[in-house]
């Protein structure tokens, strides 16, 4: 039996008052935007979760408690075919720290609870959570961290790029040993870059664990200067979504790799 209790917890479409439109100035948490997102979400973060390797775990979503009824109804779908699929409806981001905490508190009847972010476009190679649970150490206070991944564009064209050595990024667990509810924190108890100076930190850099999604509908996400076209590294994604490169972009990223442009600098600087 395991020592620890394990929640994903993400955030859908919570009430934020510093979130109200997205980077190309559109509003965010309309109806339109909603079914942008939930198409987003069916494609690759639902199915990531849904083909994870390791099932004992529980996945925390949080919604506004305002959402259209027939997004409700669409929660319910999933949560008969994913049993670890919990949808809980909050008035704001306090209520949803508070419902968070007192979910885990309530919910948890082991020595320790991790809690780990995930965001609703982003998606988890198939074996994410179980590397996440091999790593844990009996240790309060202490975060593991996928710190390799990849980032892919998926608006008019398909680009890829891997970052490594992520430190402080957004796919970070925090290990809490369990006493009472107000000394419990969560991994959203503050932002995932602020968490270097107030834990130690476990890496997990042997896979590319998961794949931020680069759209128009993202608030800060960028693609990074890595760029890649190998496909490969898409293998235990599970996302439903076809992935085509551009010859242009292939191109590129073939010179780029064989440092042309490197030597056409050089020619032309000397």
């Amino acid at each position: 039996m395991k020592v620890f209790s394990h929640y994903i917890v993400t955030r859908f479409n919570i009430k934020s008052e510093g979130w109200v439109n997205d980077k190309n100035g559109k509003k965010v948490n309309d109806f339109i935007w909603l079914k942008k997102r939930y198409d987003l979400f069916k494609k690759f973060c639902l199915p990531s979760m849904q083909t994870q390797t390791e099932k004992e775990y529980s996945w925390l979503v949080f919604f506004d408690k305002d959402t259209p009824q027939e997004f409700k109804e669409v929660n319910e779908c999933i949560r008969r075919e994913l049993p670890q699929f919990i949808p809980l409806y909050v008035n704001d981001f306090l209520d949803f720290e508070n419902t968070l905490r007192e979910f885990v508190f309530e919910n948890s009847h082991t020595e320790y609870i991790m809690t780990s972010r995930f965001d609703n476009d982003d998606c988890f190679h198939e074996d994410a959570i179980g590397a996440i649970q091999k790593a844990f150490v009996k240790k309060d206070s202490t975060i593991i961290e996928l710190s390799k991944g990849l980032t892919m564009l998926i608006e008019d064209e398909n680009k890829l790029a891997k970052r490594e050595n992520v430190f402080s990024g957004p796919f970070i667990t925090l290990i809490e040993k369990k006493s009472d509810i107000n000394s419990l924190k969560t991994v959203y108890d503050c932002e995932h870059t602020s968490w270097g100076d107030l834990a130690d930190f476990i890496a997990i850099d042997n896979k590319f664990y998961w794949l931020q999604t680069i759209h128009d509908a993202n608030i800060s996400n960028k693609l990074y200067p890595e760029l890649t076209i190998n496909k490969s590294l898409l293998k235990g994604f599970n996302f439903n979504y076809n992935v085509r490169f551009k010859i242009s972009y292939m191109l590129f990223v073939i010179c780029k790799n064989l440092g042309v442009f490197r030597l056409k600098n050089i020619f032309k600087n000397a």
